[in-house]
Parts: C-alpha cells; sequence; structure tokens
C-alpha cells in the first residue's frame, strides 16, 4: 500500500498554455488601469468559473511581464498600422494608358491609347481609392472595437435589443395577423 497521497488538481507537466488569453486579458488592463482581472476575463466571453480562476492566478503571477509585453504589443502594432497608413497614402498613383514600349524595327505605328481604355483606367483608380479607404476603415473599427468600453457598450446595446425585440413579439402588435385588421 501506498503511503503517497495524491496531489489536488491537473498533474505537472499538463498545463494548458494560455499565453495568447493572458496577453488578451494584460492589452484590457493595459488600456484601462481600473478594470480587474476577473472583469477583463468576463469581457472575453469566458464564463466558466474554473477557467476565469485558472486565468486569473496565472495572470497574478506573470503580471508584470504581461503588461510590459501586451504594451510593447500595442505600440507595434500601433506602428504598423501608421506606416501601413502612410504606405498607402504615398503610394504613386499610376495609370494604365501608358504608352508601351513599341519594336523599333517594327513599321507599325506607336500605340494610341482609345476613349475606352482612359475609362477603364479611370474606374480602376476609383475602385483602387474605394478598397483602400474601405480597408482603413475596416481597420480603424477593429481597433476600436477592441477597447473594453466599446465593447461593453456593443453587448449592452445588442442586449437593450434583444429585449425590446421580445417585448414587441409580446405585444398585439408583434402577433401576426394584427396589422391586417387594422389596414
Amino acid at each position: 500500500m501506498t503511503t503517497k497521497r495524491a496531489s489536488p488538481g491537473r498533474p505537472t507537466g499538463t498545463c494548458i498554455d494560455d499565453h495568447k488569453q493572458l496577453l488578451r486579458i494584460a492589452a484590457l488592463m493595459a488600456a484601462d488601469p481600473d478594470l480587474k482581472p476577473t472583469t477583463a476575463i468576463r469581457s472575453l466571453g469566458i464564463e466558466e468559473p474554473s477557467v476565469i480562476r485558472r486565468l486569473r492566478d496565472k495572470f497574478r503571477e506573470q503580471r508584470a511581464d504581461l503588461l510590459v509585453e501586451a504594451q510593447r504589443a500595442a505600440i507595434t502594432e500601433t506602428t504598423l498600422v501608421c506606416t501601413e497608413l502612410e504606405n498607402v497614402s504615398d503610394a504613386p498613383v499610376t495609370m494604365a494608358t501608358e504608352t508601351p514600349k513599341h519594336d523599333t524595327l517594327s513599321s507599325k505605328s506607336p500605340w494610341s491609347p482609345s476613349p475606352e481604355t482612359y475609362f477603364s483606367a479611370w474606374c480602376d483608380m476609383s475602385l483602387s481609392a474605394i478598397s483602400t479607404t474601405v480597408t482603413n476603415q475596416a481597420l480603424a473599427t477593429e481597433h476600436w472595437l477592441r477597447l473594453p468600453p466599446v465593447s461593453l457598450a456593443v453587448k449592452g446595446q445588442m442586449l437593450v435589443n434583444a429585449l425590446a425585440l421580445s417585448a414587441f413579439a409580446r405585444s398585439p402588435f408583434g402577433r401576426p395577423g394584427f396589422r391586417e385588421k387594422f389596414a
């Protein structure tokens, strides 16, 4: 009979890699210093108590290192976005109407652009501008939606919308056939 008692919890060496989630928690806490670790974990959508406890304990052990790493990642991400925006705005606009180099030995006349070529170049340039604008707008929206106050506001708005829809469905206005009676 063995006298060694099994230690509680997960066996050693079978740890779950939570580094990415811990970095997300650190990023939230770096953005809002008043935010508690449990609140940050719940804002990520994690509701299971054992997972919250595990992440909270790991975060407490590695808090200083994670916050420094999250700040470095935020600086790097901001720098990348700024350089992408600078590259987009500094990029030369080229039109597809340049005349190709013709063979000097050829007896053919140089190529002359047609009106259709100008139109297609103009459409290409406008579609390129629209694509760049949409990409930059998506980057800005993604950045703002990652901020904890904005994400909490969006979740609150979704909750209010669900409540309004359920109240409308229970009212006589939401029942089928009600509108046809008074139309």
